[in-house]
């Protein structure tokens, strides 16, 4: 659960087919200076506030327990339990959404500003919460974390777009991304979404919680980039096919698959068998796409590579 993050864009250069996007030379990165943990000021409860922990997740997540109300974070605390971040911006000068998921207890998207390189974040808004409900206790949890994730913003036709992911059981990397419209104020880049999650707590069969997905895209679990400029526009998305690799129409051996197999000491007994590709498409209205396929180069998802890096660490 404890993530620590930097300031991360992912920039894809370039327009065509999806050969010639990546067919360019690798680009060569160096250090240039030591990893060190992010920090955010403001904004709703964070880990290390109230020294939550495996055994008390939920510690000063609201005072009182149960009965009381949910803790902002009252300072500046380690960026956590922030991740999958989309940052836009250049140089010192940093717009970040991140996706806030306190294990199984909440789920949103926030929205914050850097001017030190991701360094440190300064809370601008909250949207989209799964739910304002309190655990039973410090030791207890909600055992619901499945709100919208992997925010993601792309602005066309003049119209910004949020995307996220609907966590929801049955739904979760089948349907299409979640759609909504924003009217970015300055200061407040989340302006005209929703503060609570339409198909949080409570709606989790409500078919209508989410009037619009994006249509064409395979399996979407996120968008991550997008070619500044093109038209069609054209994005870099990650499918994500749950428990494929147990397919056998996917032709994965049994050397590649982790589950309980003896070349791995000792054999990991929870594992991931999905399969996760990225991939390319476009679009004119920014919700129907058209899947121009896979790229090369970025994953392989036949590794056990994974696996094996665990094992060392074990």
């Amino acid at each position: 659960m404890r993530k620590a993050i930097v300031g991360v864009a992912m920039v894809v250069a370039g327009v065509g087919c999806p050969a010639r996007l990546f067919a360019a030379a690798p680009i060569t990165w160096s250090l240039d200076q030591p990893p060190g943990e992010a920090y955010i000021t403001g904004g709703p409860w964070t880990l290390e506030q109230s020294d939550a922990s495996g055994a008390a997740r939920a510690a000063g997540y609201c005072v009182p327990p149960s009965t009381g109300s949910q803790q902002p974070n009252p300072g500046t605390e380690r960026m956590q339990p922030y991740y999958f971040p989309h940052v836009t911006g250049s140089g010192d000068h940093l717009q970040g959404l991140f996706d806030y998921r306190p294990r199984n207890i909440d789920e949103a998207t926030v929205a914050a500003f850097s001017t030190d390189g991701g360094r440190t974040w300064q809370f601008q808004q909250e949207v989209l919460e799964l739910t304002d409900a309190c655990p039973p206790s410090d030791t207890e949890d909600l055992n619901n974390d499945n709100g919208l994730g992997h925010p993601f913003v792309l602005t066309i036709n003049g119209t910004t777009l949020p995307y996220n992911l609907d966590r929801r059981d049955t739904h979760i990397d089948s349907d299409g991304l979640v759609v909504t419209t924003l009217t970015p104020q300055p200061g407040k880049p989340l302006t005209g979404a929703p503060e609570e999650d339409p198909g949080g707590s409570g709606a989790s069969e409500n078919a209508n919680a989410y009037p619009t997905h994006t249509m064409g895209l395979l399996n979407p679990d996120a968008i991550i980039g997008e070619v500044r400029g093109s038209f069609p526009r054209k994005i870099l998305y990650i499918q994500k096919q749950l428990k494929a690799d147990l397919t056998p129409a996917n032709g994965f051996t049994a050397a590649q698959l982790c589950l309980n197999n003896p070349a791995y000491t000792p054999p990991l007994t929870s594992t991931n068998d999905d399969i996760t590709t990225p991939r390319l498409a476009q679009t004119t209205d920014g919700i129907h796409f058209t899947d121009l396929g896979p790229v090369t180069g970025l994953n392989d998802p036949t590794t056990v590579a994974r696996a094996n890096a665990l094992n060392s660490l074990s």
